[in-house]
């Protein structure tokens, strides 16, 4: 089996989302992105993955980070469909096997416990 890691990938949803959006860096994006349609039409991809048997993929959203597309509400905004739309083509695909999640760095240390698996809650905990 061949495991290709960080295969970077912008989900049909995301990728439509960010043609919303006006931010100098998200046009950026989008002149570098949308003529490679393998990142963003996911059928044509699985069409090519799909002609070799033991091939598999870990997937993760292409560059650039998410926080560098716009403001801390339209980050975690992008993060949350970015998140949705990877988590679902996980379980549609026998080819991908996992996937790297995303999450906006100006929230990640901000008390979101979602990230941290409950650990700011075990903290607060009382032992006895």
């Amino acid at each position: 089996m061949k495991l290709d890691a960080f295969c970077h990938i912008m989900p049909k949803p995301y990728f439509d989302r960010l043609q919303e959006i006006s931010t100098e860096r998200a046009a950026n994006l989008l002149r570098r992105t949308a003529p490679i349609k393998h990142l963003w039409d996911l059928d044509t991809r699985f069409e090519l993955m799909d002609r070799y048997d033991d091939y598999a993929q870990i997937i993760s959203l292409a560059a650039p980070p998410i926080e560098a597309l716009g403001d801390r509400g339209l980050s975690a905004e992008l993060a949350t469909l970015a998140n949705d739309e990877l988590a679902s083509l996980v379980s549609s695909h026998p080819a991908l096997n996992a996937v790297s999640p995303q999450a906006p760095q100006a929230d990640w240390f901000l008390g979101d416990d979602v990230h941290h698996h409950g650990a700011f809650l075990l903290a607060s905990a009382e032992i006895e």
